[in-house]
């Protein structure tokens, strides 16, 4: 889907997973603009306002390739 994705990131809780995400950029097992679509913010207001000002991710026609 094209839809903003949130992680809220309090108090670092998922830092292993925002580093997993960019592990699985390195290993070409995702694609940058894929991992793009997933807006991080430490508190929800920051979520939102990344979410609103940064909008759909266009990921294309295929998944993988």
């Amino acid at each position: 889907h094209r839809k903003p994705c949130g992680l809220l990131n309090v108090d670092g809780y998922y830092d292993h997973l925002i580093g997993f995400l960019g592990h699985m950029v390195e290993e070409r097992f995702l694609k940058s603009k894929q991992a793009a679509g997933m807006h991080v913010g430490k508190d929800a207001q920051e979520l939102l306002d990344r979410m609103l000002t940064q909008g759909e991710v266009d990921m294309g026609k295929k998944w993988l390739g």
